[in-house]
């Protein structure tokens, strides 16, 4: 579990495509690029803090860390939403853009979703929880 939620570090790329990229360019609206950007950054960088703390066992690091995939799940559903805006869904309709809603946002939900059921499981063995 901990190494699925450490994949979505790659999502820390996108502050980098969606606001300094997309908006610089003027391909994206603020509203979709920084509600995108900003919220695969956060959820990114959380990531290994909170993957660490579930190995380590640490209190409260599995209800973190359905909060922190509850987070991540909610991103995707305001980006899609925002994403209806007719600048954005022209941009992100068109190649190259369409590989994000297309391919790496139905990897990275079934990811959160091997994440989450694990984490509701609660198996020492899919945590990958090191006993003291």
């Amino acid at each position: 579990t901990a190494l699925l939620m450490s994949v979505h570090t790659f999502r820390v790329t996108g502050i980098f495509v969606f606001v300094i990229y997309g908006l610089s360019v003027g391909v994206l609206p603020a509203t979709f690029a920084y509600s995108a950007g900003v919220g695969d950054f956060l959820i990114a960088i959380a990531a290994i803090p909170l993957a660490y703390l579930l190995i380590r066992r640490i209190r409260f690091s599995r209800g973190l860390a359905i909060i922190w995939n509850g987070f991540g799940l909610l991103d995707f559903a305001l980006a899609y939403t925002l994403g209806t805006d007719p600048k954005a869904a022209a941009t992100m309709l068109s190649f190259p853009w369409v590989i994000i809603p297309v391919g790496l946002v139905p990897i990275f939900v079934t990811i959160h979703g091997i994440i989450l059921y694990r984490l509701i499981n609660n198996n020492r063995k899919t945590l990958h929880i090191v006993k003291p």
